[in-house]
């Protein structure tokens, strides 16, 4: 609910266009002008926007679909949170470092004493054994699935 804009809220900004419809360049546009803070399914500020988009491969003229959203967050945890891709894909480092990583980058997500690393009004909405059991599964589903691969 960033800027109180609610679930609806890229349609309120774009004439009531879904994600589908807009291109990632106009999300940076709406976020550059403040129109818009986090967007989409992984809450993406603007300024980790530009480093995701670049790290996926995606410019401004792709469209914002859940698979290039989905991309902008594989691409964000391998480039700029690597803890947590490392400890998903089995790779190295700890279930609790990827927690750490998490919660830095989303305020959503608990820091080690449960509450948000960041203030402002923000609070986390897991907790922390919640996140570190997902992080477990996640990982599990993953090694499973290259195994079968």
């Amino acid at each position: 609910r960033a800027m109180d804009l609610g679930k609806a809220g890229l349609r309120k900004v774009f004439g009531g266009r879904d994600c589908s419809e807009v291109t990632i360049g106009e999300i940076m546009l709406a976020q550059g002008q403040r129109r818009l803070h986090a967007a989409g399914r992984y809450q993406i500020i603007g300024s980790t926007l530009i480093i995701a988009v670049r790290a996926a491969g995606l410019s401004g003229a792709d469209l914002f679909t859940p698979a290039n959203q989905d991309k902008l967050f594989l691409a964000l945890i391998k480039h700029k949170r690597p803890a947590i891709w490392s400890y998903i894909a089995g790779l190295g480092g700890s279930q609790y470092r990827a927690a750490n990583a998490l919660a830095r980058e989303w305020s959503s997500m608990p820091a080690p004493w449960g509450g948000s690393y960041y203030g402002y009004g923000d609070r986390a909405h897991a907790s922390r054994a919640n996140v570190l059991s997902v992080l477990r599964q996640v990982r599990a589903a993953l090694l499973n699935q290259n195994k079968q691969a």
